[in-house]
This record gives C-alpha cells, structure tokens and sequence, in this order.
C-alpha cells in the first residue's frame, strides 16, 4: 500500500487530501475458472465521489461485482454495483465528505442458468475530498444602537455553515480584529 498527498485546489484555497491507493499484484485464480481482478487503484475525486480502477484479467467474465466497506479494508463488505464485462472502472457517487471507503472486486460469469465468481481482488480505500468551506456572508452593515453598543446585521450566503463568528477591529478596517462572539 502506498500513501500519497495531493492538493486540489478549490475555488476559495486549496484542500489537502490523503489518497491512498492499494494495488494488488497478481491475479488470483478461484476454482470457477474465473480470474480476479487486479491492481486495484482507488481515488477520492470529490467531496462525494470515489473513483475505482482495476485491470481485467478474464476473457470470458459476464461483468464484475463491486463491493463496498465503510469500517475499513478488513469489512464488512457489501454488494454495491455490478459491472458489464470488460468494464474496468467504477464511480461511486453520493458520498460524505472526508470519509474512507474501501472496495474489492470479483469477477462473474452466468452460463447455463449458473453463476460463478472469482477470488476477490486485494480491497483498495480511498478518502472522498474534504467538503468546500461555506461562502461568507454578504451585506454585513453596522449602526450605532447607543453610546455602548453597536448593531450588526448580515445575510446568510450559505446553506452549509454551523454558525458565524464576530470579529470587531478598534482600529479600522486593516487593524487588528479581536473575536468577541
């Protein structure tokens, strides 16, 4: 298994992310006659979006299921999708943001009202990307309440922010802000 750090770069700043990318090397042959997939490769390519990448290694695969674990590459593993054949590649869409999700991969073929599968491929994890910040909000005004106090108002630009944060400055706009509530 391998770590990397990647930036990606969102419209208001860059965002760390951890990829972390497992390849399985070799393929694994079950009894069924099926070859299991192999260097698995899987990247968080968005706030909700895992992408997985495996190399086909069977020729005559009716498609490819894909399953999902969120506790972590030892399982649970459930049954997420299944693939045509010579597919190699997966999105899993809807995610949460800066959450791990780990996949492995099997190989099936249907014949004669039968269905038989590969080994499973080495589980590949990767974390979605972390959510974008909320926008500032707008239209921030202050007026004068009385000779100790000052209004503050503003509008909300944003759906995802858990609160706001008041900062006031005694010594103008470029001075220093100090955090009051």
């Amino acid at each position: 298994m391998c770590r990397t750090n990647i930036i990606r770069t969102w419209p208001r700043g860059p965002v760390w992310a951890l990829l972390t990318v497992a390849i399985a090397y070799g393929p694994v042959t079950a009894a069924a006659g099926l070859t299991a997939p192999s260097h698995v490769a899987v990247a968080g390519s968005s706030e909700s979006r895992v992408d997985v990448y495996w190399q086909d290694n069977s020729s005559n695969e009716t498609g490819f299921e894909v399953h999902r674990s969120i506790t972590g590459p030892n399982g649970p593993f459930m049954l997420l999708a299944s693939t045509a054949a010579r597919g190699v590649t997966y999105a899993d869409a809807g995610l949460n943001p800066s959450t791990t999700y780990c996949y492995k991969l099997r190989a099936f073929r249907v014949a004669g009202g039968q269905t038989t599968y590969s080994a499973f491929s080495t589980a590949g994890c990767a974390m979605t990307l972390p959510a974008a910040p909320p926008l500032p909000p707008f239209n921030v005004q202050s007026a004068t309440w009385s000779d100790t106090a000052i209004n503050v108002s503003w509008q909300h630009n944003s759906t995802t922010e858990s609160g706001f944060q008041v900062f006031r400055s005694t010594t103008g706009p470029d001075g220093a802000f100090t955090w009051l509530a």
